[in-house]
Formats: C-alpha cells, structure tokens, sequence
C-alpha cells in the first residue's frame, strides 16, 4: 500500500510539474530579473547619494551581457526578459550617465 501512495504521489507531482512548468519558469524568470534590476537599481541610488566613482569593468560588462540577454529574448519573443532587459539596459545607461555628469563637472 505504501508503495502505490509513493507511486501515486510521484505520478501526480511529474503531471503537476508539466502542467506548471511554463508558469513557474515565467515567475522564476520574473523574480529573477525583478531581483537583478533592483540590484541596479539600489547600486545607482548608492552611487548617486555617495558620488562614488564607477566601475567601468563591471558596468562594462554588464551593458554588454544585458544586450546580448536582449537581443536573445526578442529573438525568443519573451516578454518577460525583454521587459527586465530593457529595465536593467535603462538602469546601466542611467548610471553611465550619471557618471560621466560627474566627470565632467
């Protein structure tokens, strides 16, 4: 009897899982970039209030990675991405602009 419940139960979680994986991966995705962004976001407000210099490496890097992730999700049609990719782009373009403000002042 114990055996069937385990079997039962598995068979219900894999049908679950199917059912689900779209939506839970959307929402995994969303978080994910949910979290990401706000990460920017708190590193803008930070550098903005404490007039720290940037990291050209990082920013760098990360423009140039949040491009290509944009570029990948349009190619795929996935609004998620293309909605947080846009969101962090505008966020590292922000903080570039804030510094060369600063430069040039």
């Amino acid at each position: 009897m114990q055996r069937l419940l385990i079997v039962a139960l598995a068979v219900v979680a894999a049908v679950c899982a199917v059912a689900f994986r779209e939506i839970e991966s959307t929402i995994v995705g969303l978080v994910g970039g949910l979290l990401i962004a706000s990460a920017w976001l708190l590193e803008v407000r930070e550098d903005y209030r404490t007039k720290k210099p940037l990291n050209l490496n990082f920013t760098s890097l990360s423009l140039c990675g949040t491009l290509l992730l944009l570029i990948y999700s349009i190619s795929k049609r996935d609004l998620v991405f293309i909605f947080l990719n846009t969101l962090i782009l505008i966020l590292i373009i922000v903080e570039l602009l804030i510094s060369r403000k600063r430069r040039v002042s």
